[in-house]
């Protein structure tokens, strides 16, 4: 669940840096819907005028770590997917403040943008960063790791590419590790690439709580 509290007003400039992406409302078959409406696949050059890199950040909460990455690396290009229009709005904000030109967002669900919408072999990395783990056995389902977000990371990276994913908590990463050999087409990494402590991590590691990593290359 996001906690962020702040209220949010999307500014007009900023709205650039959203990417359109169109969810039908009263639909019960998402995928059914993409796969008899199937949207285009995203145009790298023509959304930010380079072939530069491609990384994705899936659920990227507050930002933290997609701003900080599209700054200091500007021949990287990020494109995040989020659920909550709120951050939304709230990220497309800082990246039109810090003329983050190689920053995209989109309000979507990042496992069917990733399956419909994002070019097969096209990403360099998948981010993943301290998802909701919905502990409770009917909540299960909404968890964000699962054969179908395996399947859809695993196609749109480029062989070779990666998949980070940390968390806090202990039991959801025994999931992921078990959703990961079940899978059986990763192999595990040390390569982590960069990355920043969200707020949340800062706080978490000041009160001695473990943080689980793994990465996972194609």
């Amino acid at each position: 669940m996001n906690r962020y509290k702040k209220k949010v007003v999307l500014k007009k400039e900023s709205e650039e840096f959203i990417l359109p992406f169109i969810i039908p409302s009263k639909c019960k078959d998402l995928n059914a819907h993409f796969i008899e409406n199937p949207p285009k696949r995203l145009d790298y050059s023509a959304i930010f005028g380079n072939t530069n890199p491609i990384e994705i950040e899936v659920g990227f909460g507050t930002g933290k770590f997609l701003t900080s990455a599209g700054k200091l690396f500007p021949a990287i290009n990020y494109i995040g997917l989020e659920i909550t229009r709120k951050m939304v709005q709230h990220v497309a904000n800082q990246a039109h403040d810090g003329a983050l030109s190689n920053v995209r967002v989109v309000l979507c669900d990042g496992r069917l943008y990733m399956k419909y919408v994002v070019p097969s072999e096209s990403v360099s990395r998948v981010h993943v960063y301290f998802p909701d783990p919905w502990t409770k056995k009917r909540h299960l389902k909404r968890r964000v790791i699962n054969q179908e977000f395996f399947d859809s990371a695993y196609s749109v990276l480029k062989d070779g590419a990666y998949l980070n994913l940390y968390t806090d908590h202990k039991e959801y990463f025994e999931y992921f590790l078990e959703q990961r050999n079940i899978f059986g087409r990763f192999k595990d990494t040390s390569d982590m690439g960069f990355y920043t402590p969200t707020g949340y991590e800062q706080k978490w590691t000041r009160e001695g709580r473990d943080i689980y990593r793994a990465v996972l290359q194609k």
